[in-house]
């Protein structure tokens, strides 16, 4: 008689506040996608193979309060633009990692197939600049394209190619990392720098170039505007945020700038947890 003379509480239901969604045209869109569309209670990532996802649910989520986006890589007009860089953090060299590795793995440079001192010189080449624009850049300057411009001064003229090699041969990125240097000796900028240099050793230039190849798709006028700004916000995937938020995934059509999808996820992950 003593439990039932006290008050009544309902148990506490913890509900999810994020739910990714990976799914097909199919009976797997009825049975996992329109459940979670008539919920309204999620913010939801869906990876759609052609499109018809968004064209199924995108108008009715709309309806609903939840703000969709749309990334296509194949076809960057119709997609919100994406910068990587708006998603590294100051304290955190594995965000920087993880970007570096998703460049190296999604496309190819000039050294030969399983070299790891050379492909290990290009990684910490590309952690140098990228945590150098990352940390010490104005914001309007925070993306790939900036990275391919300090490339370019690194590699010389044709004319020049033969100082290049030589000890007190200086160029303009050698400069800022010495002003780097003298400022914040400890940067992960410039000891990263440094062991460029020890690893490459005398293929330095060798290095510069095979980096400056796997950049190749992204120095184009269309690719260089898609990548400077971010549009995404995916610190809005949070549910404490006045509306809902609903991101889908063009992953049908193989295209050079396919291996963005996974590094998109990471960076998404680690956002929100």
């Amino acid at each position: 008689m003593e439990f039932f003379s006290k008050p009544f509480s309902p148990p506490l239901i913890a509900c999810f506040v994020n739910e990714f969604t990976v799914c097909g045209s199919g009976n797997d869109s009825r049975l996992w996608l329109k459940p979670a569309v008539i919920r309204q209670s999620t913010a939801l990532v869906i990876p759609d193979r052609d499109g018809r996802l968004l064209w199924k649910h995108g108008r009715a989520l709309e309806k609903n309060g939840y703000l969709v986006r749309v990334v296509n890589t194949a076809d960057f007009e119709r997609s919100a633009k994406y910068n990587p860089f708006e998603y590294l953090r100051d304290d955190r060299e594995s965000d920087i990692a993880k970007l570096v590795h998703s460049i190296i793995s999604g496309t190819r440079g000039r050294g030969k197939y399983g070299d790891v001192r050379f492909i290990s010189a290009e990684a910490q080449l590309l952690t140098a600049l990228i945590g150098y624009i990352s940390n010490e850049a104005p914001e309007i300057e925070r993306n790939i394209g900036m990275v391919i411009e300090m490339m370019k001064h690194m590699i010389p003229e044709a004319w020049n190619r033969n100082f290049y090699f030589d000890d007190d041969y200086k160029h303009a990125v050698d400069f800022m990392f010495e002003s780097l240097e003298e400022r914040k000796p400890g940067h992960l900028s410039v000891m990263r720098y440094q062991r460029f240099k020890q690893t490459a050793g005398s293929k330095a230039l060798e290095v510069i170039e095979s980096c400056a190849a796997r950049l190749s798709p992204f120095d184009t006028e269309e690719a260089r505007n898609y990548f400077s700004t971010d549009e995404l916000q995916l610190n809005s995937m949070n549910i404490s945020y006045k509306y809902k938020y609903a991101l889908f995934v063009f992953t049908g059509k193989s295209g050079a700038f396919d291996f963005i999808v996974p590094l998109l996820y990471t960076q998404l992950f680690d956002t929100l947890c």
